[in-house]
This record gives C-alpha cells, sequence and structure tokens, in this order.
C-alpha cells in the first residue's frame, strides 16, 4: 500500500514530494553501502590476520647478512621460530673458538709485544681486562672517579673480547647467528714481528688464519662476508702491497679471503670492510649514571682555554705531526 500511495502521488502532480523522497532514497541506499563497506573491511582484516598467523607460524626464521644486497636475507629452516618474546632475534653472535696460537699465546709472552721505545712493558696494559692499570688520585666518592684506567691505544683488541664474552646473544648454533666473530689478536700478532723479521714472518700468522677460516663451515655458509675482526691498529699496518723487507706492515687484509671479513679498527682505509672505530680512552664507566656524573663535573669546571692535539712527530719525516 505505501508503494502504491508513493507512485499514486508521483503521477499526481506532487513534484516536491517526490524529490524529497528521492532525496531520502537516497540518503538511505548511502548509508546502507556504508555500512556494507565497513562491515566487509572488519571482516577482510580479521582473515588476514588469521592467514597472517597461520603462514608465517610455519616460518622458522629469517637471518640477514652484512655483504648481501640491501633488502636481502638468508633463510635456514628449523632453526629459528618467529616468537616476539626473543629479545636475541637478529643479534646472535657465534664466536669462533681459534687455535691458542692467534690469540691468548700472542699475550702470553708480553714482553715480545713491547715496542723499542715503550717507556713500559705491555705487560701491565694487560691488567683488568686489557683495561690497564687503575689510576688512582681522584678525591671524592662518585663512582665515575672509580672507572678511569691507564689504557694502551693497541689494547683493543683484548678489551673487545673479554667484552664479548659477556654478550648476552652469543650462541653455540652459527646457522642462527646474524654474525660471526673471529677474535684473532691481529694487532699484537703483527707488533711481534714488526722489526727486525722479514715480510715471510709477518705475514704466516693471518695466512695460518685465513687457511684455517676457509676449512669451517662457519667460512662456507657465506665465504667470510658474516665475519668480523677487530684491530687495535690502523688499516695501512695489514695493506703491504710488495714482499720488500723494508715496506712496512703485514698483507693479511690482501689475502684472498680476507678482504670478505669486515674489520673494525682504530683509523679505516680504502677498503669498504675496514670500519674505523674510536680509539680506547682512560675512562671506561661501567653505566649511563657515571656518565652523566663526568659530564655534571666537567660542567662546573672552569675552561678559560681550548686544547686540541692529534699525533707525534715522526723523527724521519720533517714537517709531520
Amino acid at each position: 500500500m505505501k508503494l502504491y500511495a508513493l507512485v499514486t502521488q508521483f503521477f499526481a502532480g506532487n513534484p516536491t514530494k517526490n524529490l524529497k523522497w528521492k532525496r531520502q532514497s537516497r540518503r538511505k541506499s548511502c548509508s546502507n553501502q556504508f555500512w556494507f563497506v565497513l562491515f566487509f573491511s572488519v571482516v577482510m582484516f580479521f582473515l588476514l590476520l588469521c592467514f597472517n598467523h597461520l603462514f608465517f607460524e610455519k616460518i622458522k626464521g629469517f637471518v640477514y647478512f652484512p655483504g648481501k644486497p640491501a633488502g636481502s636475507a638468508t633463510y635456514f629452516p628449523g632453526k629459528l621460530r618467529n616468537n616476539s618474546k626473543d629479545s636475541c632475534l637478529g643479534r646472535y653472535i657465534y664466536v669462533h673458538d681459534l687455535p691458542k696460537r692467534f690469540n691468548e699465546d700472542v699475550i702470553k709472552d708480553c714482553l715480545l709485544i713491547t715496542r723499542p721505545g715503550d717507556r713500559y712493558s705491555v705487560c701491565k696494559s694487560l691488567k683488568n681486562s686489557g683495561l690497564g692499570p687503575r689510576i688512582k688520585g681522584f678525591d671524592g666518592s662518585d663512582s665515575w672517579k672509580n672507572s678511569w684506567f691507564s689504557t694502551n691505544e693497541f689494547m683493543l683488541e683484548v678489551i673487545f673480547r673479554n667484552r664479548m664474552e659477556k654478550y648476552e646473544c652469543l650462541t653455540d648454533d652459527f646457522t642462527i647467528a646474524s654474525a660471526i666473530f673471529v677474535p684473532y689478536y691481529a694487532g699484537l700478532d703483527l707488533c711481534r714481528h714488526l722489526w727486525g723479521f722479514n715480510t715471510s714472518m709477518r705475514d704466516s700468522p693471518g695466512v695460518d688464519l685465513i687457511a684455517w677460516l676457509a676449512s669451517k663451515p662457519q667460512w662456507k655458509r657465506n665465504l667470510g662476508k658474516d665475519h668480523f675482526l677487530i684491530s687495535g691498529r690502523i688499516a695501512r699496518d695489514f695493506r703491504r702491497k710488495s714482499n720488500r723487507k723494508s715496506d712496512w706492515g703485514s698483507n693479511f687484509r690482501v689475502l684472498p679471503g680476507s678482504e670478505n671479513i669486515t674489520m673494525l679498527t682504530i683509523e679505516s682505509g680504502s677498503s669498504e670492510n675496514d670500519i674505523a672505530v674510536p680509539y680506547p680512552t682512560y675512562f671506561h664507566p661501567s653505566n649511563d649514571f657515571q656518565v652523566h656524573q663526568w659530564q655534571e663535573f666537567i660542567r662546573k669546571q672552569n675552561r678559560p682555554y681550548l686544547f686540541s692535539f692529534a699525533g707525534a712527530r715522526r723523527s724521519k719525516q720533517k714537517g709531520s705531526i
């Protein structure tokens, strides 16, 4: 009856009422379409959530390796679970168990590492896990005053290895590791043979190390591109290009395979795999609070002069510092 009344009203010549009806009808139609689209979107959202849960629950893990193109990942089935509670996911590090000749034996006879011009034996620098002797003499009870050590710049390798042993995300399973650490004391080992030795003696430890690494499954997984090591010497010391005895350093970083390894060094070189890191300082705070204490102490000091110094004069190169 309602439909009949509306049609009769329209054909009876009442366009105003009919227009009002049409507008109301369109509003109702748009309203219905809006609620239908909203309902359909909600349904699709929950369907996608279910699909995501079912699909990614089957994926064990993706591990990214530096040295691969950006956006690429390597998949290792059965090793990792997509568990958001795993705070180490993507941060696992595997540490090579190197023969002692590459690290512990290097510092065992610490007198061999001491350079001819050193004022005191390097053996003192090995105290406190490579930080060196503690510096005393500060007045007051602030905790930061117990964080100063006489640190040798070349002890970076020892310091880093000791810190790495306390890293929270170490793993014995290299297949889930995002990076592999090579605890080789490259700079200290070279220091033993820099003066009075031929190039073969300087190069042999590096050659032996690369041969040892290349024989391991950890290396074969990515040809060493996920490996990294630390050096307390500058990159130039490991890039000798000739076999002349008078030339400086070793050829460790130009050996086949060695260039795949990322080396963190106190001064980088031309290779993109040589990454510069800061020299070790005398201040080794154990927490953020000690850093803030030191900063507050410095802010309160009267500092009328600006002072800066870097390097030292080279005796055989005039004008060089």
